[in-house]
C-alpha cells in the first residue's frame, strides 16, 4: 500500500494544480537540488506563463548549490511569475 501513495497524493493534488483561478506555492528546500523538485516541474508544467506561481525555497542557511540558490533567489533559474 505504501508504494500507491505519491499516486494518491498527485491524484488529489492535480484537480487544485489545473484549476486557473488557484495560485500555486511551491515549497523547495535549499538542501535539494531545485532542478529536481518535483512539485517546481509540477508548477511550470501546469503554468506555462508563470503567472499563479510562487516560490519558496526553506533552509536558505544550508544550501547544497550556492550559485543555484543565488540564481533561483534572483528568480533567474527557474522564474515564477510571482516572484521567489
Amino acid at each position: 500500500m505504501p508504494h500507491t501513495v505519491p499516486k494518491q497524493i498527485r491524484d488529489m493534488i492535480q484537480p487544485y494544480i489545473d484549476d486557473d483561478r488557484n495560485i500555486m506555492l511551491v515549497v523547495c528546500s535549499a538542501t535539494e537540488d531545485l532542478a529536481n523538485s518535483m512539485g517546481l516541474a509540477k508548477a511550470q508544467e501546469a503554468d506555462v506563463s508563470g503567472h499563479r506561481s510562487m516560490g519558496v525555497v526553506t533552509k536558505c542557511d544550508l544550501p547544497k548549490f550556492r550559485d543555484t540558490l543565488i540564481a533561483t533567489l534572483q528568480n533567474r533559474n527557474f522564474p515564477l511569475g510571482l516572484g521567489t
